[in-house]
């Protein structure tokens, strides 16, 4: 389930992946209408961040990331913590260019944060973003989101502290000829 977040602060009460995932196929059975891109971020490295400083530390580093990563969305978007320190956002009608420019930008305001827990610095914490879009990678939500995190994994690998975009999505396999 994702808990998602409102610009005004504090969690919704829980959604179903599924309420989620109606944007994406909205916007795929609109014929491309619109497109809805979807960002998949993961603070790096933050498991070290856990052992060194515990759990009540790795907390407050969240809250203050989670703050700044929601201040870059519109009150369209919708934002969800994904996993222990993973994010995701399904974003309307927004180009992968204008994702870009945009996580480019959070991901620099991110890098600049010098976050404590109980008076000592946590030192810079950075965030790798994957961007992918409905329909350009995929036509159903589970191959858009995998797209989306492929893409981040892909900044992970190329040094943390990026931001990438998925690649094209694999074409369909043909039908074999003769009906089989």
């Amino acid at each position: 389930e994702f808990y998602w977040e409102n610009k005004i602060g504090g969690s919704c009460p829980p959604i179903r992946t599924e309420h989620g995932w109606f944007v994406i196929y909205h916007a795929v059975d609109s014929k491309g209408i619109y497109r809805v891109g979807v960002m998949m971020l993961d603070l790096d490295k933050f498991k070290e961040i856990n052992d060194k400083y515990g759990h009540a530390g790795g907390d407050e580093v969240l809250r203050v990331y989670s703050k700044n990563i929601l201040s870059i969305f519109r009150h369209l978007d919708l934002v969800a913590r994904y996993g222990g320190e993973e994010f995701v956002c399904l974003m309307h009608d927004m180009t992968l260019d204008e994702a870009h420019l945009r996580f480019e930008v959070l991901r620099e305001r991110i890098a600049g944060l010098r976050p404590t827990h109980l008076g000592v610095d946590v030192g810079p914490v950075t965030v790798s973003i994957g961007l992918a879009e409905a329909p350009t990678h995929g036509i159903n939500p589970e191959a858009i989101l995998h797209a989306a995190d492929e893409a981040m994994y892909r900044a992970k690998a190329a040094g943390r502290n990026r931001v990438r975009v998925a690649g094209a999505a694999p074409a369909p396999n043909p039908l074999p000829r003769g009906g089989h």
